[in-house]
């Protein structure tokens, strides 16, 4: 097992230098195959067919191994369930929230729009928070259950 093989992109990139260069979005999420002179040769999560190179200055390494078994490879992160379940729901949410921000005025139903707006803002909040008390050993397993189901 290889350890630290996976990333999260801390920057956009266009990929336009080179053909094998492949672009990144803010906070996508890469394997990391090799690593060259300033640069990183992997894949996005969301398309692992299309490998290329991108730079090691955009990216954020996070704890994880490698699994190798057989033909197949894969990436586990080393954070915790909870953490990894809470960002996943950042990362959609955000694509509505976004939505909801930049086009308030898109149908009959503004007040509806106006309202779900703030409410996802809320718990986008109040998960944020969690997270970063579950960072810092702040909050106990009880509390991280209680997070958990709401």
């Amino acid at each position: 097992a290889e350890d630290n093989c996976y990333a999260v992109a801390i920057f956009e990139y266009e990929g336009e230098e080179h053909e094998h260069c492949i672009p990144l979005e803010l906070g996508e999420r890469v394997f990391i195959y090799e690593e060259y002179d300033g640069w990183y040769r992997g894949c996005t999560t969301k398309n692992q067919n299309k490998k290329g190179i991108f730079p090691k200055t955009y990216v954020s390494i996070k704890p994880s191994f490698r699994e190798i078994r057989g033909n197949q490879v894969s990436i586990i992160p080393k954070e915790d369930a909870i953490s990894e379940e809470a960002k996943n729901i950042l990362r959609e949410w955000h694509e509505l929230w976004k939505d909801l921000f930049s086009n308030p005025y898109r149908d009959s139903q503004y007040k509806f729009s106006i309202d779900l707006f703030y409410e996802i803002k809320t718990i986008m909040t109040d998960i944020i928070q969690c997270l970063c008390s579950n960072y810092l050993g702040v909050l106990g397993q009880n509390q991280l259950e209680e997070k958990k189901r709401k």
